[in-house]
């Protein structure tokens, strides 16, 4: 019900009783009672004594909130919901994390057959679950595999004799599982399977969106247990019902991390005395990923660019069709936008040869073009000023093929395993120092480009690195102003990173084939 009227309390409240309607300002928080549910403001009686007040029971909110017991809220046991005379969006707390208790009011709702199973509403049923079974208790929990990673799918729920269930209840560890320190952590996992680290979690959130945030949540967390707000669409499948986990990761003073879906992995290490949850990731599964790719049916194409007759090889991966090689396109008469924001590695034709050349993004996105568009003017790439480029952009890349945007890369990434491994499969099999040469099972054969910084004029990275544009921009929030552009990053290491580049540097550019409804 609450999910139904999120942004709209004024659905649920009776048309009477309400004694400050006028502090209402958005019509969504005015009483009309859409739909018959008639919440009256009764108030509630709180126990404050927590809080350090002298009287314990305190009355409140008569006329201006109603308030009801809920038997579970937001994953973590009972609580209850308010709905407040000036708020569009009802209100959802629990006991354990507000302490003390509540009076409050209490609606019923007719059964409507047989409860769904917990297991049954916190899955995802599109997705394939595995299962382990933890041999020292013969516990069986659900596994997924998300990229390259295979995770639990629920929290581990073994009593090693120290570990606790929220409220010493023995029920809520069957959903939630259990609370451990640090060292209980560390060395509770089923044999196989271990904490993950930093690196693990981090890979799992960029696996899950790509960029950490509101999606990631969304698709880490479960389709039930959550308040309306936070409810995810668990499209992983890892099916979160809690929200922070510790990370296997120590700092030097001896005190751990914590990843947290919400936020990301924890900046500030924590005292590994706390209790957090903990879900298991399987040994070895990245080193099998890499022995296995998804699809080794590697079929190459060719196109020409109709503006200087050069020939690219092409190649399908998935359901996209990519460059195989990098732009080398220069003819800055024909393209003014070339004109001082190109160049060939150390100046020297020869590589443009092999490694095409190096752009800025005022370049990669045809910012001249963009600028003298007819119908939608845009005048960016050069300045900090933002584009709001939706959508494919052509820019420098020939007729019939765009610059990728963010969701064309996560979905590269999808199709040869996910971010962790996705280095591996890219990379080209020569070019790479340091042992950083790939597999490039796909044919999709990044071979390493360097970078040149425009401030230093100067160029690195030749041998290891190749760094390829989006035409998605960092939104900072500060009208007009773009800090930087999203970019693809290959170095040594198998991983793929997709993060933010400076605009004003110069890096490759990979175009991807435009689909028939572009």
């Amino acid at each position: 019900i609450l999910a139904t009227t999120t942004r709209n309390s004024g659905n649920l409240k009776s048309n009477s009783g309400w004694i400050n309607g006028d502090r209402c300002i958005l019509d969504s928080c005015k009483s009309t009672d859409a739909y018959g549910f008639s919440a009256v403001p009764f108030g509630s009686k709180e126990d404050s004594s927590f809080a350090g007040n002298e009287t314990r029971y305190v009355w409140g909110g008569f006329g201006e909130r109603a308030v009801f017991q809920a038997a579970y809220v937001d994953g973590y046991g009972s609580g209850y919901i308010e709905i407040y005379d000036d708020w569009d969006d009802p209100f959802s707390q629990t006991y354990r994390r507000r302490g003390g208790e509540v009076y409050a009011s209490v609606r019923c709702l007719k059964d409507d057959g047989p409860a769904p199973k917990a297991e049954e509403s916190r899955l995802n049923p599109d997705v394939a679950y595995d299962s382990l079974i933890d041999e020292r208790d013969g516990q069986v929990y659900k596994t997924v595999k998300i990229g390259a990673q295979v995770w639990m799918a629920e929290n581990l729920n073994y009593d090693d004799g120290k570990s606790k269930c929220v409220n010493d209840d023995a029920e809520n560890c069957k959903v939630l599982g259990r609370l451990y320190t640090w060292d209980a952590a560390y060395s509770g996992c089923p044999n196989g399977w271990h904490l993950p680290d930093d690196s693990e979690w981090n890979d799992l959130f960029m696996d899950a969106s790509g960029v950490i945030g509101y999606r990631t949540r969304k698709s880490l967390k479960s389709r039930s247990g959550w308040s309306p707000r936070d409810i995810g669409t668990n499209t992983t499948g890892f099916s979160a019902m809690t929200s922070v986990f510790w990370s296997a990761t120590e700092d030097k003073w001896g005190d751990a991390y914590r990843a947290d879906i919400d936020r990301g992995i924890g900046a500030v290490p924590l005292d590994k005395a706390r209790e957090f949850y903990v879900r298991c990731v399987k040994n070895g599964a990245i080193a099998e990923a890499k022995a296995n790719p998804i699809s080794l049916d590697v079929v190459y194409d060719s196109m020409t660019d109709d503006r200087d007759g050069k020939v690219y090889k092409t190649v399908k991966i998935g359901e996209q069709t990519w460059m195989a090689e990098n732009l080398n396109y220069d003819d800055s008469v024909a393209t003014p936008s070339l004109n001082g924001r190109s160049w060939c590695y150390d100046n020297e034709s020869e590589n443009c040869d092999v490694r095409g050349r190096l752009y800025t993004w005022s370049a990669a996105i045809d910012s001249v073009t963009l600028a003298n568009d007819a119908d939608n003017p845009r005048n960016c790439g050069a300045t900090r000023k933002t584009c709001y480029l939706f959508g494919p952009v052509r820019g420098i890349c020939p007729s019939g093929w765009h610059l990728p945007v963010f969701e064309e890369w996560e979905t590269l990434y999808a199709s040869v395993g996910g971010y962790s491994v996705a280095g591996w499969f890219l990379k080209s099999v020569i070019g790479w120092g340091e042992e950083g040469n790939g597999s490039d099972a796909y044919g999709f054969s990044a071979f390493p480009a360097g970078q040149f910084a425009s401030k230093e004029k100067t160029f690195d990275k030749k041998d290891s690195l190749v760094r390829f544009w989006s035409s998605d921009e960092e939104h900072t929030g500060i009208p007009d102003n773009t800090g930087n552009v999203y970019c693809m990053t290959l170095d040594a290491g198998d991983k793929a990173i997709f993060g933010l580049c400076p605009l004003l540097d110069a890096y490759s550019v990979r175009c991807i084939k435009d689909s028939p409804a572009e």
